[in-house]
């Protein structure tokens, strides 16, 4: 992959921080991310990296983050929705609002994300791709992580639901095994 104009989600640390390594040098990569610690780390290492600090739960920040790329490129090629959090839910306890964050970053999050950016991935002539980093526990859920795995779930299906509205974007789910 090369001469692309991709967004990282999430993509200071995991799975982002990993695809932001091997995609730096032959792409024009854009970051987002809420941890301004691992922005500044990852400054010092990609410095040919866009950075933008925002919270894909929060609708203002996306907004914030979409006019920055609209103005620096005016398309996005692809668009890696990787952002997320895993928290365990113990089944027998009262449930509280923050019991549901995985909900609000993992779905809601993901959900604001995409629709945000679509129309900068449509202006794509070339090939625009959306990649979803999703869990086999949307599949095969954890009675340990139940709302993390409900998330995956929801995730999964706007996955098929969008794939059959927008065929233009090429829209794919990764399902990795376990990551440190």
């Amino acid at each position: 992959m090369r001469d692309k104009i991709i967004l990282v989600t999430g993509g200071t640390s995991g799975i982002g921080l990993a695809l932001v390594t091997l995609l730096h040098t032959e792409n024009q990569l854009i970051v987002c991310s809420t941890n301004q610690k691992r922005i500044a780390e990852c400054k010092k290492r990609f410095k040919d990296v866009l950075y933008i600090r925002a919270d894909i739960s929060n609708i203002d920040d996306l907004k914030r983050a979409e006019k920055i790329v609209a103005e620096t490129y005016g398309r996005l090629d692809i668009l890696f929705a990787n952002a997320g959090v895993a928290n365990f839910f113990d089944l027998d306890s009262s449930q509280s609002a923050v019991d549901f964050h995985d909900m609000e970053i993992n779905f809601k999050g993901t959900v604001q994300t995409v629709n945000t950016f679509k129309s900068l991935l449509l202006n794509s002539n070339n090939q625009p791709t959306l990649v979803i980093t999703n869990s086999i526990l949307a599949k095969i859920p954890h009675y340990e992580m139940p709302i993390y795995s409900a998330s995956k779930a929801a995730i999964h299906s706007y996955c098929i639901a969008l794939r059959s509205k927008i065929r233009r974007l090429t829209i794919l789910e990764v399902f990795p095994p376990l990551v440190d």
